[in-house]
């Protein structure tokens, strides 16, 4: 079954199904943390069915790329381009480290939240296809110098990430947390890292999570 929905904040629409996942409040978070410039070419690695990259197409003029291993999410993510008729943006259905093209200025990735510890369990939400090392490594490879990566993850694993894109030569440049209130610990965090960048991190004002 299929619903059409709003992007909260903009006047995209969006189409939804119960087989691919859905639209979350780190999906919006993301899109909104990120900065999109007029002339940006942007990649979004794992695309599910297109919020991100249809967020990011409205601020350049570049052609803009969404890829994912899902098929299905890809087919629904054409049908929102579609919908919404953007003439910015392409899918590809492959694997973020078999990507061979190049001088991206954004990268942008919603990665998996946990690391892989049992193959029973539920892959979208596991480190199984892209780990952290891996989307340091190819997000080096695919950018421009001075191109930005711009993830989400949850809040216990910010020191790990910091960590691995520094040994990928990133700088992080600027971070927000999430919380479900101002008296919960952080339980999502932004950041964006620069490619060959110096090191100087703005902080941005925490977000209070109300859903999406």
């Amino acid at each position: 079954m299929m619903r059409i929905d709003y992007i909260k904040g903009t006047a995209l629409k969006l189409i939804q199904s119960e087989r691919i996942y859905k639209m979350t409040s780190d999906t919006y978070h993301l899109a909104k943390f990120i900065k999109v410039r007029k002339h940006d070419r942007v990649l979004e690695v794992g695309c599910n069915h297109g919020v991100i990259i249809m967020v990011a197409s409205q601020y350049t003029d570049r052609e803009c790329l969404g890829i994912d291993i899902n098929q299905d999410a890809l087919e629904l993510a054409k049908q929102n381009v579609l919908l919404n008729e953007i003439k910015n943006v392409r899918f590809e259905c492959m694997d973020f480290k078999h990507l061979n093209q190049l001088n991206f200025d954004l990268v942008v990735c919603n990665p998996p939240y946990y690391k892989h510890l049992n193959k029973n369990d539920d892959q979208a939400k596991l480190d199984v296809s892209l780990n952290l090392e891996d989307l340091a490594k190819q997000a080096f490879t695919v950018l421009k110098d001075k191109g930005r990566c711009s993830i989400i993850l949850g809040a216990e694993r910010m020191g790990e990430a910091i960590k691995i894109f520094a040994d990928h030569r990133f700088a992080l440049k600027r971070i927000q947390m999430i919380h479900h209130s101002l008296q919960h610990p952080a339980s999502s965090v932004c950041m964006e890292f620069n490619k060959l960048g110096k090191v100087h991190c703005k902080v941005e004002a925490p977000i209070v999570n109300t859903g999406v």
